[in-house]
């Protein structure tokens, strides 16, 4: 993962309904990775009132590389 890809939640074990619940980011939302850190990405969410959130790398999926 690289900045300027989009990306959503990756759907796996660690996230439940109250997980998403208490982020408030559903499982669809698009995002885009603004800054990455290690194993950590900043991740804007145009759709969410430009929201950003900072996730580890294996909480997300990418939907579509930046070339």
């Amino acid at each position: 993962m690289k900045v300027g890809d989009l990306v959503k939640l990756s759907v796996h074990p660690n996230f439940t309904s109250g997980i998403i619940n208490g982020i408030g980011i559903p499982f669809n939302t698009i995002g885009i990775i603004i800054q990455k850190k290690c194993d950590v990405c900043s991740v804007f969410f145009p759709s969410l009132d430009g929201e950003i959130r900072s996730l580890f790398n294996e909480d997300l999926e990418i939907v579509s590389e930046n070339e």
